[in-house]
């Protein structure tokens, strides 16, 4: 979804690099499921190659934007969370 979604250059350049790192490391827990992830998705890349051209082009609200938004919500929301077994 990143690859498709993820249109601010720096943060696709920054998830790029995570996942770069993590297949490096990855090997180490026996993480085969994201190797699968990673090799089915790139196997997907002519298709995800186009829609993000197309949800480029009706993009109403920019990744940082959207970042920003989700941040001031989690930071002004009235939700408290409680740790199990606590009132």
């Amino acid at each position: 979804m990143h690859w498709m979604l993820l249109h601010d250059p720096g943060m696709f350049a920054s998830h790029v690099l995570s996942v770069a790192g993590r297949l490096l490391v990855s090997w180490l827990s026996l993480d085969w499921r994201f190797y699968w992830a990673v090799f089915s998705g790139l196997g997907l890349l002519p298709a995800i190659l186009r829609k993000r051209r197309s949800t480029r082009q009706t993009m109403q609200t920019t990744d940082r934007e959207l970042r920003e938004l989700l941040e001031r919500f989690y930071r002004e929301s009235p939700i408290i969370l409680r740790q199990a077994g606590k009132p």
